[in-house]
């Protein structure tokens, strides 16, 4: 397929692309971070969270994101293929005059975007859950002589199994979006020369990065179906 939009452009989609995707997963990271504070750590969560340090901290993620894809303005460029005389085209392409840097700057991208958040978020909302449930468990001892209040307790108990529930899934599905794609990614970097690069590159390249990218438009359905507060809200 012919590219149409010049060198500027080839250059810069890619990297604003990726570059919006770091913002979204490093996004998710921070919200877990701050849902762990607010729960362990409360009182000090609105001192660390303030307005002036989120503002902060958002332009951190962006800063982060842009020099992390910042090479991908440079490896980007216009390749000129097909028979001189009967048929050109142009392809998009990154140009690595080694594969070495190539292998260790996916791998680098691969712990900074993938394996550390989701190790991250995994353990802190795995001490959220059991934050959850051990208030879940005490709530309970200290009201179950008290006959009345059973309704209100049983209706705090499904709210927050719910709460559980839902982070659990939030980071399942974090984690089942962007698998695939790394999968492939890593996949394409040491079989260049199999005979199955060309469909890779053409449909399960774009179907993994459909699917790694999908997942930030179906967090707001995971919460509107799990979230009563979030139906109510809109």
């Amino acid at each position: 397929r012919d590219w149409i939009y010049g060198e500027t452009l080839c250059r810069v989609t890619p990297f604003l692309q990726s570059t919006s995707v770091g913002v979204s997963v490093l996004s998710m990271l921070s919200i877990t971070i701050n849902r762990y504070f607010a729960i362990h750590i409360p009182l000090r969560a609105k001192i660390l969270f303030s307005r002036t340090r989120v503002h902060v901290m958002l332009a951190a993620i962006w800063l982060l994101s842009f020099c992390a894809f910042s090479p991908l303005l440079f490896i980007n460029t216009l390749t000129t293929y097909g028979v001189p005389g009967v048929y050109t085209a142009r392809a998009c392409l990154e140009d690595w005059t080694k594969l070495m840097p190539k292998h260790v700057y996916n791998l680098v991208i691969f712990v900074l975007l993938f394996l550390f958040p989701l190790t991250v978020m995994s353990m802190l909302y795995l001490r959220i859950s059991l934050a959850l449930w051990s208030k879940n468990r005490e709530i309970f001892d200290n009201v179950r002589k008290q006959s009345f209040m059973f309704p209100q307790v049983d209706r705090l108990l499904v709210q927050r199994r719910k709460t559980v529930r839902t982070l659990v899934l939030l980071v399942v599905l974090f984690a089942c979006s962007w698998f695939p794609y790394y999968v492939v990614n890593i996949w394409l970097d040491f079989n260049l020369h199999s005979p199955h690069v060309s469909v890779v590159i053409s449909f399960v390249y774009p179907l993994t990065q459909l699917v790694g990218l999908s997942n930030s438009s179906i967090n707001p359905i995971l919460y509107c179906f799990l979230s009563n507060g979030f139906r109510r809200a809109f």
